[in-house]
């Protein structure tokens, strides 16, 4: 990442670019435009610690180039862009390697001398050198420039658009809430008798008058201001933004969420043929193909013959090479889906039909014959898939600020933009691996949500999740039903235990839920485990293996087992809500909780209450049969 040149506020241009390290896969998530991130270095051949706060700079201030395209046609049209392009990376050559830029964020800085404390930006109250950083401009001070902990963002609660306008702390109006003269020197000071922010000072040099941070987070406290719409990644201000500002730590977690969508590549799109095409047909053909013109095509698929793969007439005739053609386009009999619960039902279907290796390029899948040697596991596991090869694409589409959408379509959801016109293209990264599909029986599931003591426990999290949603100014979008939290908590427990029998890392194994709404006209309570990431962790069988009916019976034993008790135990099990906005209810850190980064829902909505049954109640839990025939073999 390189901190992109840009003028300070006084007009100074920066003296030199910071490069700071990302991960590609951070880079369309947890830092991808419009986050902070803070590049540290050791400056000067000293062991001073140099720091820069930057934010990542929108799409149109991007290098691309056309090997960094990638394609998936299905996750494109839902998205309405017509490829995707994977982050910049650094190859190691100073004359080819492409960075991602970053602007300065926050700008306002303060002296980290004690005695001094100056507050102001970069070209003015201080200079950024070559190699020791930002440093205080005062003559008389040698203090480093320590980038300002709050920032402020808008929020309005009746409002859902996500706008993500972003600026610094407004501090000459904190510090005397009047234009007392037009250059006021601010700093900021702390207290002997006073810890905290009680002990934080915003002061007039001049007077020595100021205000406190204390009530910096209190509802109100900007009242009087308005934001000013600034789009610091994009480098502009948006007109006519009237919302209430917010004060925000500059480090914390919701100054920015991702809103990402991704898609696993199944059939017509992931056979070797189209996996093939998907490479090697021009952005230009399939745009000429979806305007009407198939005049052409014949020429292409002539072209096409000359490329290593396509060569081989006995392989490949020339009419599949045309149809092949124009499924990648876009305009042949292809599925196409508009929302994330449509494409979750194409592949869903995908993976309960199965799909060979004879051509199976990007996707291949054996469904299993589970017949249980428990008694009472039968009838409660509809599918078992052993999925032997998958590739996701994950693309960033947007961002949000402050509070993020409890729940929603991430094709559809409103965010912030990531570039200052529409780009025909979104940053994605591609990730392959294997996994275990996972579904249980829908006739058991329907006739488990029926019980009265399944109802009762579900309607806490229902009410809890409506006070949340109350709270947060919004009306619930979809409730949390019996069924969803089941096969969640499912998907964690079992995700837990492959970590401890398999030795993979808690982050390198990841849910996809498959489970459908009330109204859906095709009932399923599905998920995939799988360890699909940009490393080889998990790639060569060892988490294939598990789906072997046989080892996945033990497997599911020993997690069922293991989450009848907790070491929180009784004060998890008997929760009456945890977690973000108490919207868990028997699940913690010790039983149920995984790596945010693998789990769909961010740690939201489970309880292993569903699934092993309370203290009181222990035939609230789906797999209570199992629990007694485990007990009863002891």
């Amino acid at each position: 990442m390189n901190r992109k040149p840009s003028r300070s506020r006084s007009g100074a241009e920066p003296p030199k670019t910071t490069v700071g390290k990302l991960g590609m896969s951070q880079a369309v998530s947890t830092f991808g435009v419009g986050s902070i991130y803070e590049m540290r270095s050791v400056g000067g051949g000293s062991a001073d610690l140099v720091l820069h706060s930057v934010m990542v700079a929108g799409l149109q201030s991007w290098p691309m180039d056309n090997a960094s395209i990638l394609r998936e046609p299905s996750l494109a049209h839902a998205l309405g862009v017509s490829e995707f392009r994977r982050p910049p990376v650094d190859n190691g050559d100073s004359r080819t390697s492409k960075s991602i830029p970053a602007v300065r964020f926050p700008g306002l800085h303060y002296c980290s001398r004690e005695s001094c404390g100056r507050v102001g930006y970069v070209g003015k109250e201080f200079t950024d050198e070559r190699k020791r950083g930002v440093l205080c401009a005062r003559s008389d001070c040698s203090g480093k420039g320590v980038p300002f902990r709050f920032v402020v963002a808008c929020h309005d609660k009746l409002d859902p658009a996500q706008p993500g306008h972003i600026e610094d702390f407004p501090y000459k109006w904190w510090a005397h809430d009047a234009d007392i003269c037009a250059e006021p020197v601010i700093a900021l000071t702390g207290s002997s008798e006073k810890s905290g922010l009680e002990g934080l000072w915003l002061r007039w040099a001049v007077t020595g008058k100021g205000q406190s941070l204390a009530r910096v987070f209190s509802e109100g406290s900007l009242a009087r201001l308005k934001c000013r719409g600034r789009r610091p990644w994009l480098g502009d201000s948006e007109d006519g933004c009237s919302r209430q500002l917010r004060v925000l730590q500059r480090g914390a977690s919701n100054v920015y969420f991702p809103v990402t969508a991704s898609a696993l590549s199944i059939p017509p799109f992931s056979n070797r043929l189209n996996t093939l095409l998907l490479d090697v047909v021009g952005q230009g053909v399939i745009n000429r193909i979806r305007g009407g013109d198939l005049g052409g095509l014949e020429n292409e698929v002539a072209n096409l013959r000359n490329t290593p793969g396509l060569d081989d007439p006995d392989e490949f005739t020339d009419q599949q090479i045309r149809d092949g053609i124009l499924i990648v386009a876009g305009v042949h009999n292809a599925n196409f889906a508009k929302t994330e619960a449509e494409q979750k039902l194409l592949e869903r279907n995908a993976l309960v039909v199965g799909q060979s290796d004879e051509d199976a390029g990007d996707f291949e899948a054996i469904p299993s014959d589970f017949t249980p040697t428990r008694n009472s596991l039968s009838g409660l596991i509809g599918n078992l898939v052993q999925v032997h090869r998958l590739r996701e694409v994950r693309a960033l589409r947007g961002f949000q600020r402050v509070e993020p959408t409890f729940d929603g379509d991430p094709y559809q959801l409103q965010c912030a933009p990531l570039s200052r016109t529409p780009q025909p293209w979104l940053p994605a990264i591609e990730v392959r691996g294997e996994g275990i599909y996972v579904e249980l029986d829908p006739n058991a599931v329907a006739e488990w949500e029926t019980s009265p003591l399944v109802q009762e426990r579900i309607g806490r999290v229902k009410g809890n999740y409506e006070r949340a949603c109350t709270n947060a100014g919004r009306n619930p979008d979809h409730l949390p039903s019996a069924r969803f939290i089941l096969v969640h908590t499912l998907s964690h427990m079992l995700m837990k235990q492959l970590s401890l029998e398999c030795g993979y890392s808690g982050s390198s194994i990841r849910e996809r839920l498959y489970v459908s709404n009330d109204d859906a006209s095709q009932a399923c309570a599905g998920f995939l485990m799988y360890t699909a990431s940009s490393s080889a962790d998990g790639t060569l069988g060892g988490l294939v293996s598990q789906g072997d009916p046989e080892v996945f019976e033990q497997m599911l034993c020993s997690a069922i087992e293991a989450a009848r008790w907790c070491s929180s135990d009784p004060l998890c099990i008997e929760s009456t809500g945890q977690g973000s906005d108490a919207l868990n209810l028997a699940a913690c850190h010790a039983c149920a909780l995984i790596a945010e980064t693998s789990c769909e829902r961010r740690n939201m909505f489970l309880d292993r209450g569903l699934v092993v049954g309370t203290l009181s109640d222990p035939d609230t839990g789906f797999f209570a049969r199992l629990i007694k025939e485990l007990d009863s073999s002891r």
